[in-house]
């Protein structure tokens, strides 16, 4: 008798990064069709913010894909219940089958202690985010708490900027490793934007762990590489931070 596959689901809607050089960004992962780092993070690159030391998404979300589909319907009130649920049991799920695996990978990055802390919705939301489930995996953890600041309604051109200024950090960072979890990057803006407001808090080092890093085939780079590379299951034995097994 053959044994259920409990990350079945899971292995079916993920798709581990790939880490390797000229063909993926050597921060976000994104496709990058001969290039060290991506336009958008070379971009970041050449402002003054302090960015994230690391960068670490735990699958590719293709637009169209049940994966991004998860990425939104997890904390979109406007789904159903059951549609919610089923989103975040699959995506906490790959999230926890990763970290269980590869915690330490991150945690050895730096000698500093690690405290948890996850980017808060700049969207104006009144109700409990999905992400509180995830500081709550970490509930014997140190953890910060990251506080939206900026406009209410941010426009496009805002949402391009980098604004430490606009996320306001409480809990003691100076000297720590932070551990900065969020759900979905795109640009990378709010993300590392909170990044540097830690920093600037005193954290000695951030790891960004993202649960989905977004690819849009409209893009040259993402349109080439997902002709070129077949479409992988999600292995959480494959560490996000090498892109390899162990």
């Amino acid at each position: 008798m053959s044994v259920p596959d409990g990350l079945a689901q899971i292995r079916s809607t993920f798709w581990n990064p790939e880490r390797s050089p000229t063909v993926t960004c050597a921060t976000c992962t994104a496709p990058v069709d001969g290039y060290a780092v991506c336009f958008q993070c070379r971009t970041q690159y050449e402002t003054s913010v302090q960015l994230a030391d690391n960068v670490v998404p735990i699958s590719y979300a293709v637009k169209g894909s049940q994966a991004m589909s998860d990425l939104y319907q997890y904390k979109d009130l406007r789904a159903s219940h059951d549609h919610r649920v089923r989103a975040q049991d699959r995506i906490f799920g790959a999230f926890y089958a990763s970290m269980s695996d590869h915690l330490a990978c991150i945690a050895g990055l730096s000698a500093r202690p690690i405290i948890v802390a996850t980017v808060p919705s700049t969207g104006g939301r009144t109700t409990a985010h999905p992400l509180d489930e995830v500081r709550r995996m970490f509930g014997g953890w140190d953890q910060a708490l990251l506080t939206f600041m900026g406009p209410h309604a941010l426009s496009r051109d805002q949402r391009r900027q980098l604004q430490p200024s606009w996320f306001q950090v409480q809990g003691e960072v100076r000297g720590r490793h932070v551990l900065l979890i969020d759900d979905t990057w795109v640009s990378g803006v709010h993300v590392q934007s909170c990044a540097g407001a830690l920093k600037q808090a005193g954290a000695t080092n951030v790891t960004a762990v993202t649960f989905g890093r977004y690819l849009d085939p409209a893009f040259p780079p993402p349109r080439n590489y997902l002709a070129s590379h077949r479409l992988r299951t999600f292995d959480p034995e494959i560490c996000p931070l090498t892109g390899t097994a162990h």
